[in-house]
Order: C-alpha cells, then structure tokens, then sequence
C-alpha cells in the first residue's frame, strides 16, 4: 500500500489540529476536512478514518489500521490521545514532516542535480566523440594529412562506442527507467538515500540532519506529556540512518537514566551544541521544554539547510569547468593542426 508523503502529512496534521484547537470536535473536524478536500484518494481516506472514530476507536488505532501512517506518528498521536492534548501532538507532528520535506529536498538537490548534470556532461561528450570527431577525420583525410596522436585516439575511441551503440543505449535506459522508479516508489527512494545520499553528503552533516530529527521527535513527544527521559526513548527511532547519532544518543539515555541534569546529558554526548543544550536546560527548568526543542530544530535544520546549499554552490560550477575543459580539449586537440594547415595554405 502506498505511504503517505511528509507533504501530506505535514499538511493532514495542521488542519486537524487547527480544527481541534478552534473547538472543533474529532467527528466534525474530519466531516470538515472531507468537504474542503478535492482529492477523491484523501476523500476515501478520510473515510476511512471517519468512520472508524464514528465506531468508537481511537483516532491513533485508526489511523494504524489503515496502514498509510508511519508507525512514529501512530505512537505520536497515542500518547497526545493519552494525554489529552491531541491538538498539540498534531500541531508538532505538522512541523516534524514540514521539517522533513525541506531537509528531503536540500539533499535530493545535493544528490540528484549533480547526477543529472554528469548524465549531460557524458550525453555532450559522447555525441562530440562519435559524430562530431569522424567528420573532422574526414576533413583531414580529404586533404591528405593526418589528425595528430591524442586527437586520433579520441576518433578511435569515438568507433568502438558507435560499435557498442546498442548497449550504451541499454544502459541508458536502466538509468532512466531507475530514475522513474526512484521518484515513483517512496520506499525505494528513502532506501537508496538512506543507503548512498547521507555517505555522499557527508558523516557529519548526516549527523547534523539526525539532530534535527531528534529535537523535533522530543519537541513531540513533550507536547504530548512526557517528561525528558521518556521523550528521549521516544526519539529514540529516527538516529537509525546515522549510527554515530545513535551512539551519543544511547549515551545520553544512560546519563539520564543515572540522574544527570539534561543540560548535562546533552553536553557529555554532545547531541547539541554548548548554546543549544544550555537553551534546552533553561526550558526543562521553566517548563517551555517543548518549545524550545522547536526552536533548537529549527536552528539545526537552518544550519544544515546552509550547509548543503553551500556544498551545491561548489559543485555546479566545478561540474561546468570540469565539462568545459573536456570538451575545449577535445575540439583543441582536432581544430590547432587544421588552423595551422589553413595558415600554411593562405
């Protein structure tokens, strides 16, 4: 069954929440949702969700039926069941999945844009070695001289890829056709980024990126009525992509567990930054812990968010200075001894 994006979840949670705030009850709320929505595949959804709250069940067991919500948000809508703050936990979960689109988005760019300019750079040098450079071949040949050493290596390189012309469009058709299915099937994209994009952009970014999913999974689950320890275990599922993230937080579970203050158990494993985790203590001691998890997300994904636009910043114009030489070479190495005929000629 297909998952359901951060987009639209991202966009689900508000409403509701909205809707719940304004007073709204849980029956009404989704008899709102079903008339403002266009989409017949979210109307039969709603449906769904509708009608098993008209039965009695939690909007958490209902959810969890259907199968299209990740199982965090399920735990995430339980305990603000439980707690009697449903509207909270909704409204978190909103920025949780907004959070997660951009930071999806940042590193797609990061990833995909310099993929896609690579399969150009090799489509440009591969139609300028097997059309572009026989016909200047010919020229010299016509005019009774040959093409110099590195110029007829790149012609007959250009012939044994025109003689393998058929497999080169195989594989080009497996690259595209596994394009389509990356951006077709969720779960093989989070599958392959989880594998291949966080090593591309780096351990300490990935970690970095973890960061902002922990704060932001705490930021929930203190939303809900948990105190810290319990938020911590909680969280506990998102630091599965960066194992050294799962290593500080184990570390700083065991240090809360012992009885250590969370100021101290953020700085020991160094989850956060010095400012950030003295900001998150300052919350616990003033009861705003919630909302300054939000704020520390928030400045953790503005960070990365910088980072990776910086890092792309770099790659782009290295990938078109790196295409431009190949393709100055080549032509370099084919026009400099036809100049210099045309000079003698003239």
């Amino acid at each position: 069954m297909k998952t359901l994006t951060p987009q639209y979840l991202s966009g689900f949670c508000r409403e509701l929440s909205l809707l719940l705030r304004s007073g709204f009850t849980l029956r009404d709320s989704f008899l709102v949702l079903h008339s403002g929505n266009d989409s017949k595949a979210s109307k039969a959804l709603i449906d769904t969700l509708y009608i098993s709250i008209e039965s009695g069940m939690p909007l958490s067991k209902a959810m969890e039926d259907t199968g299209r919500f990740p199982q965090y948000m399920v735990g995430a809508v339980g305990l603000g069941e439980d707690s009697d703050r449903l509207a909270d936990a909704l409204y978190s979960l909103s920025e949780y999945y907004d959070r997660r689109e951009r930071l999806s988005a940042s590193i797609r760019g990061v990833v995909f844009y310099p993929l896609i300019l690579l399969i150009i750079m090799a489509a440009v040098v591969l139609v300028l070695l097997t059309r572009v450079l026989p016909i200047f071949d010919e020229i010299y040949a016509q005019i009774g001289t040959q093409m110099s050493a590195p110029a007829a290596s790149l012609v007959n390189i250009g012939k044994g890829l025109s003689s393998a012309s058929l497999l080169l469009m195989s594989v080009f058709a497996v690259i595209l056709i596994g394009i389509i299915l990356l951006n077709n099937i969720p779960s093989m994209r989070k599958a392959v980024s989880r594998r291949f994009g966080y090593r591309f952009i780096g351990r300490g970014v990935s970690e970095r990126i973890s960061a902002v999913k922990f704060a932001a999974a705490m930021s929930i689950a203190v939303s809900s009525g948990l105190d810290s320890e319990q938020a911590m275990f909680f969280a506990g599922d998102i630091c599965r992509s960066a194992p050294g993230m799962c290593r500080k937080m184990e570390e700083c579970r065991e240090h809360l567990e012992k009885g250590d203050s969370l100021e101290s158990c953020l700085l020991k494993s160094r989850i956060f930054s010095k400012q950030v985790s003295h900001m998150l203590a300052l919350g616990e001691k003033s009861g705003r812990t919630a909302e300054l998890m939000e704020e520390a997300a928030r400045r953790c994904e503005e960070k990365v968010i910088s980072e990776l636009d910086e890092r792309l910043k770099k790659i782009e114009p290295a990938l078109v200075i790196i295409l431009s030489l190949i393709i100055g070479l080549m032509l370099f190495s084919v026009m400099l001894p036809l100049i210099g005929i045309m000079s003698s000629i003239i």
